[in-house]
């Protein structure tokens, strides 16, 4: 409360999400939000993680992450259709200038609500995240799938480990596999040095941070790579990632048809780092931000 005068008299504020303080004190929330609306010209609240609105929506596409979460992650149900973090939601949604998603699945939420923008990229930083030749050692691929605690249903990990497993078994001189979880960005970076694929979610639709990341060292991966997700960027791109299912065997295949290229894994590597710095370099995400902030 002592600082309170310092997130007034901005041109722009933009909000990752509509709840700045703990959730179970909405009313606390809805304050602050609101002061922020009164004293600052503009305010926009970014569609980059669960809501309602998506939690909804999702239900409509062919597959989706909530599906697997709610299965395994949240049994108890979807925290999103909690009344009073609807009613934060919503609230928040009615009063900022505009909602900007950075992905399908956050566009897909928001289809019909007014205040939607254009999707925007999720920014990347690829000076940080160096390119490094996808090499194979002695032949052998390495594929990995990195483990989130209480997330593993969303990502689909049941279909991923089954499939990777079931691969090295009958593959076993020519696969290697790893899974780890709860790593630094430090350790996670050092570890995607030693992988030639990363094997991301299987019920998402397009690529979240750790993909894109990935993509931007020059790691192959295998993810959320839905065309329709991608024509935001316009109908022609080239998304070198490799899209799968929530289904063992699909999985299964797509590995499969990676090592039957695998003399391809440098250039499928190097077209992934391609990807990321057309399409995803943050100082051009910058910049389409600075337009959307302009447009109103």
């Amino acid at each position: 409360i002592n600082e309170i005068e310092n997130f007034k008299g901005y041109d722009v504020v933009q909000l990752i999400s509509p709840f700045i303080f703990n959730k179970k004190i909405p009313f606390y929330n809805t304050i602050f939000l609101r002061y922020l609306k009164k004293h600052n010209k503009k305010i926009y609240l970014i569609s980059a993680g669960s809501s309602y609105n998506i939690y909804k929506a999702s239900f409509a596409l062919k597959y989706t992450s909530c599906t697997g979460c709610l299965e395994y992650d949240k049994k108890y149900g979807c925290p999103q259709i909690k009344p009073y973090i609807k009613f934060v939601t919503k609230d928040v949604e009615s009063f900022v200038d505009g909602i900007i998603p950075l992905a399908y699945e956050y566009q897909n939420g928001y289809k019909d609500h007014p205040k939607r923008k254009n999707t925007i990229s999720f920014p990347v930083d690829t000076n940080k995240l160096q390119y490094q030749e996808n090499k194979l050692t002695n032949g052998v691929v390495t594929f990995f799938h990195g483990l989130n605690e209480g997330r593993s249903g969303y990502k689909g990990t049941r279909f991923i480990k089954e499939a990777m497993e079931n691969v090295r078994a009958k593959y076993p001189s020519d696969v290697d596999i790893a899974f780890a979880g709860n790593l630094s960005f430090e350790e996670y970076t050092e570890l995607l040095t030693k992988t030639n694929v990363v094997i991301d979610q299987a019920y998402s639709y397009c690529l979240a941070m750790n993909a894109l990341s990935s993509m931007a060292m020059g790691r192959v991966v295998m993810g959320g790579a839905e065309p329709v997700a991608y024509e935001y960027l316009g109908k022609d791109i080239y998304n070198p990632a490799i899209n799968i299912l929530p289904d063992v065997k699909q999985i299964e295949k797509t590995m499969i048809d990676i090592l039957d290229r695998k003399d391809e894994i440098i250039e499928m590597g190097l077209a992934s780092r391609t990807f990321v710095e057309q399409y995803f370099n943050y100082t051009d995400v910058a910049k389409d931000f600075l337009n959307t902030w302009k447009e109103d």
